[in-house]
């Protein structure tokens, strides 16, 4: 019994000194340091997903950016009514989506993005600002040019029970 004690004792010392080698050497800023996002390389690339909401006719021609750590993606649209995605005959609003990558750009978790639509006929501008989350994940932001205009729900998805064929020959 008194070498399994002093058995335990000293593996608990080792342990402790071990860890606070650790803990000394500024290894815990790598394993517990803050979590890293994108780094621009490879597939490890930021990407902002812009959905523009309550687009019309009279929206006319608009420009969406976006920009982070100084360094910006621009695309523009010329109003044309098939581009419209969820444009059905029961609205009269549609959705535009832009999708802003940032290659060989670092963004560190945290950073500070901004989107902005700009509609050219009038040049009034809806902007939104975002942090990079810590996910390896896109962003993702939604502009509403229309108060009146409702962001459209996601089509309702089947039950997977429904799409099995029943063999059981219960209804």
């Amino acid at each position: 019994m008194f070498r399994s004690c002093r058995k335990m004792t000293i593996i608990s010392g080792q342990l402790f000194i071990i860890l606070a080698v650790i803990f000394e050497s500024g290894y815990t800023f790598q394993i517990l340091g803050p979590a890293q996002a994108e780094t621009g390389i490879g597939k490890d690339i930021f990407k902002v997903v812009v959905s523009i909401f309550g687009v019309t006719k009279e929206t006319g021609d608009i420009a969406a950016t976006v920009t982070v750590n100084g360094n910006s993606r621009v695309k523009s649209f010329h109003f044309d009514h098939s581009r419209l995605s969820g444009g059905n005959s029961s609205s009269e609003y549609g959705t535009l989506e832009f999708v802003a990558a940032f290659p060989n750009v670092v963004v560190n978790s945290g950073d500070v993005y901004k989107a902005c639509v700009l509609r050219l006929g009038d040049m009034h501008h809806f902007c939104e600002e975002g942090k990079n989350s810590p996910a390896k994940r896109a962003e993702f932001v939604d502009i509403l040019l229309d108060k009146n205009a409702k962001r459209q729900d996601p089509p309702k998805q089947s039950d997977p029970k429904d799409l099995l064929p029943n063999f059981s020959g219960k209804k």
